[in-house]
């Protein structure tokens, strides 16, 4: 499927509906881009391209389109792939939202997994999510596959 641009609109209500396409949200509004066979994902505020091709890269774009449009959080303050300290191997948590511009104090944590996880693969989501809050320091941790959500105060 081809995104292309639709007419500009802006999403900011606090419900969340099924049918709602944040990919076309995000791009329209400025938050992503895909390249010309939609292979690669780039987070504008970061300028940082990942491959689409990984099913989990559907998540992580969604989650950060609701991220910002549904729940208000500035893009500055938002970061992907961030290396988390004291982890082995080189851990990285998916999404980090930060309480300051300078993007050292994170507040929410966010592990996304492919829609279609395992049960198994769920709950270790999980233990790595709270590793990855701990070592960074956050306050709020969200496990999200799309279908299963669960939040947590760290």
């Amino acid at each position: 499927m081809r995104y292309k641009l639709k007419k500009r609109y802006s999403v900011r209500y606090k419900f969340v509906t099924k049918n709602m396409d944040y990919l076309q949200i995000g791009i329209t509004n400025g938050l992503i881009q895909f390249n010309d066979d939609n292979s690669r994902i780039t987070y504008v505020n970061r300028n940082k391209s990942y491959s689409f091709k990984d099913p989990e890269e559907t998540v992580r774009a969604e989650t950060f389109v609701q991220l910002v449009e549904i729940y208000g959080y500035t893009p500055d303050k938002i970061d992907f792939e961030v290396r988390v300290p004291r982890r082995t191997p080189n851990d990285l948590a998916d999404i980090v939202i930060y309480t300051d511009d300078t993007l050292t104090t994170a507040y929410l944590v966010v592990e996304c997994k492919k829609e279609t996880v395992t049960d198994a693969e769920y709950k270790q989501a999980i233990e790595q999510g709270f590793g990855n809050a701990n070592s960074l320091k956050g306050s709020f941790l969200w496990v999200t596959s799309k279908t299963l959500n669960n939040y947590f105060y760290v």
